[in-house]
Formats: C-alpha cells, sequence, structure tokens
C-alpha cells in the first residue's frame, strides 16, 4: 500500500483539541465510563485497558498506549 493510500485511509484527528482520551471520553455512555473508571481505579493493567478500548468496533479510542498513560498521569493525577 502507498503512502498516499495509507493517508487517505488513516482516521484523521483535529488538531489542538486537548486530550485524544478525554475527548473520547467525554463520549461515552455513563455505564461505559464507570466500567473505564473502576478499571483504573481496581489498579488493573493499563495495557489490557488500551488494548481494549482501542479494538472496540462502536467506538475505537485512536490514541497510541503511551498516549492513555499521559492521560492518567495529566489528567487523573495518577502514577499507574
Amino acid at each position: 500500500m502507498s503512502l498516499s493510500d495509507r493517508l487517505n485511509t488513516a482516521p484523521k484527528r483535529r488538531p489542538n483539541r486537548g486530550c485524544e482520551t478525554c475527548h473520547w471520553y467525554s463520549e461515552l455512555p455513563d455505564a461505559d465510563k464507570k466500567a473505564f473508571d473502576g478499571w483504573l481505579s481496581n489498579g488493573w493493567s493499563l495495557r489490557q485497558l488500551h488494548t481494549i478500548c482501542s479494538t472496540d468496533p462502536e467506538n475505537p479510542l485512536t490514541i497510541s498506549m503511551t498516549a492513555l498513560k499521559n492521560h492518567v498521569h495529566d489528567c487523573l493525577g495518577s502514577d499507574k
């Protein structure tokens, strides 16, 4: 696949909109927010959380594992 093909089919992200995870989270249904928060508060694996959220068929989280770690540290104030 050529570079132009990959660029044309890549999901487009808007620049300068702050934390992508915060934006994604704000659009989740309440039950999903509760499950996401519960996962974090229980101290379960961030890598597994990233995998589950990024492969969601309806609303995938389109960030890297590092970006999720940054969200947890910067936006939630956690050192997990």
